[in-house]
């Protein structure tokens, strides 16, 4: 069995195949596992740094398996976290609000929100032929104070969109999974010590002990002739796929995200570990393990400007932010992560290109995709990513 790309798609499908019993060989063109969920040791702040902070939540239930399976650590956060609202990047706040996530009246009251609100809400959850952008189909739900605090800042940061160009249907699927969830959906769940600490590093280790096979820096440059007695998960990016499948059709555009990490000489106690932000720049800011970092999604349009200028704004934010934590004007050490192509585009016309696992109209039918690109029903997250490589894998079984 041959699994080709060990991001987290293929290294859940490894980890089923293998526990299924099954001799697993696991290649990778980059020097280690993890794909774009990485660490990396970074001399400017002198920390290893992951390049962005991935978020779980609690209606994430494949990826919190996955890291209950494995070994990982990933700590639930505190139901009352704070938002902020700035009057543009870099600007001065408007408001605070502390978010409740206890039941849904707790939640609607902490943001005050009304009946209307609901009722706006609960037209898209259930309208089934719902379709195309979110901004079209539900012109006046984003207006809305519940589209501002909620809706859209969730949009942004699951889909990676500006969510007026998202697609409506993928949006309604996502909120509905929340909805199912309860309360404990909208929890959020961080990486303790970083991802390759707290994720990546435990599933290598549980690979290894059941006998997978890594083979790092080795890229998978042609597919091998059909065999029989061979199946192979091509858990690979789209580009990547494609090259060596040209027969299928992968989504093409993809939407960017901006991670800031600063490492301060000292953090005072009691700072939050996640304050949400809206109206500046940043979407998020993370206190964890002394480094302070601001997460942008939706960031195609800040990728060509000076990384001085994007550190020196998101200082500022934070500054404001976190006023009482008594910051320094000076900005310490930082380091700028630019992740061009962080996701698929979750528009309408990159919803219509994902492929599923399996398609029988390919030559190869000994081929199966998997990735957080792939036609799962999830937004391109560590969630999708776990969903894809698990569906690859039980297409694999199915076929024994």
């Amino acid at each position: 069995m041959l699994v080709a790309g060990a991001g987290i798609a293929g290294l859940a499908a490894a980890l089923d195949l293998a526990e299924a019993g099954l001799t697993v060989e696991l290649l990778e063109t980059a020097p280690q596992a993890g794909g774009r969920c990485r660490s990396f040791y970074d001399p400017v702040t002198g920390h290893r740094l992951d390049n962005g902070t991935h978020v779980l939540l609690g209606a994430n239930p494949a990826a919190l398996d996955f890291v209950r399976r494995v070994g990982g650590r990933f700590r639930e956060l505190p139901a009352i976290y704070p938002a902020v609202a700035l009057d543009g990047p870099g600007g001065e706040i408007t408001g605070r609000h502390a978010i409740r996530l206890g039941s849904p009246v707790q939640l609607m009251r902490s943001l005050g929100l009304g009946a209307g609100d609901l009722l706006a809400l609960a037209g898209l959850l259930l309208d089934g032929r719902v379709n195309g952008p979110l901004g079209t189909a539900r012109p006046g739900l984003l207006s809305r104070k519940l589209g501002q605090a909620v809706l859209a800042p969730l949009v942004r940061a699951a889909l990676n969109i500006d969510p007026a160009a998202a697609d409506a249907r993928l949006v309604a699927r996502m909120l509905r999974r929340l909805a199912l969830a309860g309360p404990r959906g909208f929890r959020l769940h961080l990486a303790e010590g970083g991802l390759d600490a707290a994720l990546i590093a435990p599933a290598v280790a549980r690979l290894r002990a059941l006998g997978v096979r890594l083979y790092p820096t080795t890229p998978l440059d042609r597919l091998p002739p059909p065999d029989p007695d061979r199946m192979i998960v091509l858990a690979l990016p789209p580009a990547a796929a494609h090259r060596l499948l040209p027969n299928i059709t992968v989504p093409r555009a993809s939407s960017a995200i901006l991670n800031i990490h600063y490492a301060p000489d000292q953090l005072p106690a009691g700072m939050p570990e996640a304050l949400m932000v809206t109206g500046g720049m940043a979407d998020w800011i993370f206190h964890r393990d002394g480094i302070l970092s601001i997460t942008t999604s939706a960031a195609d349009a800040l990728m060509d400007r000076p990384a001085e200028v994007l550190a020196a704004t998101g200082w500022a934010e934070i500054r404001t932010c976190l006023a009482m934590a008594g910051l320094p004007a000076a900005m310490p050490p930082v380091r700028v992560v630019k992740e061009k192509r962080a996701t698929m585009r979750h528009d309408p016309g990159g919803e219509a290109l994902r492929p599923g696992p399996v398609d029988r109209t390919r030559p190869r039918p000994d081929v199966v995709l998997a990735g957080d690109w792939t036609a799962t029903g999830l937004p391109a997250t560590i969630e999708g990513a776990v969903v894809s490589g698990q569906r690859a894998a039980a297409a694999v079984l199915r076929r024994r």
